[in-house]
């Protein structure tokens, strides 16, 4: 990534970089429930790479559920061209290559279009012709809010101010992720639903692209499979898998001493729920935004 960075687009060659993409989504596709767990505890030695790899992780996984989306958000392509997440990924990875030239430390509640248009517009320079045009497009505007506003600052690319429709599709999926990702590193004292929920709050208003956004319960579910969680019933259990349908309802399986537990699907059992994941604390669905309840996902 720094190597890119500092050469000129011209002498890029992309080949090794495609190749592990292509393989990244080829496991992704047969192993998303593995895919999922990388995605949440990929490291790197610093900072700028592990979220590169992350948001492309994240961004295959918001891909694997969108690919229908994608291919009605590009009508000029075929569908298996529209749709395909190998070309796609690179600019997951490569989203914020333009800050290793233009370092800006982004500031998630209260952005500063005056400071962080900079590594935005550095992106086209540094990619240029060496990614597809829909990488450079993802890198320059995934900061771009769906209602329009956002940055860059649209002067300084010499174009008319760009209508929501406009925003590349790829721009809006790898906004999600991006977001997501630094929620999560950042907070490290939340749960995944409190991250889910501050992306899903009203208070974000139209950032996000709001098919993207109920796409991402699903990626990236509140309690992954594997994972170990208490009931209202006062019983610890694990979790087995989610329900697309209900993801923060998943099916677990009770630890009980001596014998073995009731496996349970907890969308059937509506007066128990999940009270802690992790040892966080987990709020009553009461208190989730409206987009993580199933009756207002299956209503949109």
């Amino acid at each position: 990534m720094r190597s890119l960075a500092s050469s000129h687009p011209d002498a890029i060659s992309m080949d090794d970089i495609h190749d592990g993409i292509e393989a990244m989504v080829a496991a992704a596709r047969t192993a998303p429930r593995l895919a999922r767990l990388i995605s949440e505890i990929t490291s790197a030695d610093d900072e700028d790479t592990r979220h590169a790899i992350s948001v492309c992780h994240l961004w295959m996984l918001l891909g694997l559920q969108l690919r229908s989306y994608l291919a009605t958000e590009r009508p000029l392509l075929p569908p298996s061209r529209a749709s395909d997440l190998v070309p796609l990924a690179l600019g997951g990875l490569m989203h914020d290559i333009g800050r290793l030239r233009t370092p800006c430390e982004e500031n998630l509640e209260h952005p500063d279009p005056e400071v962080e248009s900079a590594p935005c517009l550095d992106a086209r320079r540094i990619l240029g012709k060496a990614v597809p045009a829909s990488v450079v497009r993802a890198a320059v505007n995934h900061h771009r809010w769906f209602n329009g506003l956002g940055f860059p600052i649209q002067q300084d690319l010499k174009q008319p101010e760009p209508d929501p429709d406009e925003i590349h599709v790829l721009a809006r999926i790898v906004a999600v992720a991006d977001h997501f990702d630094q929620r999560r590193w950042k907070h490290s004292e939340e749960s995944r639903l409190d991250s889910l929920a501050w992306m899903c709050d009203a208070a974000r208003g139209n950032r996000f692209d709001p098919v993207v956004l109920a796409a991402l319960p699903i990626a990236v579910p509140a309690s992954p499979a594997g994972s170990m969680v208490r009931l209202s019933s006062g019983t610890e259990a694990m979790v087995l898998h989610a329900d697309e349908r209900d993801p923060l309802r998943p099916v677990i399986r009770e630890i009980l001493r001596g014998e073995s537990g009731a496996e349970i699907d907890l969308r059937l059992k509506k007066r128990v729920r999940i009270t802690h994941h992790d040892e966080f604390r987990i709020l009553p669905p009461q208190e989730w935004p409206p987009l993580l309840r199933p009756s207002f996902r299956q209503a949109a």
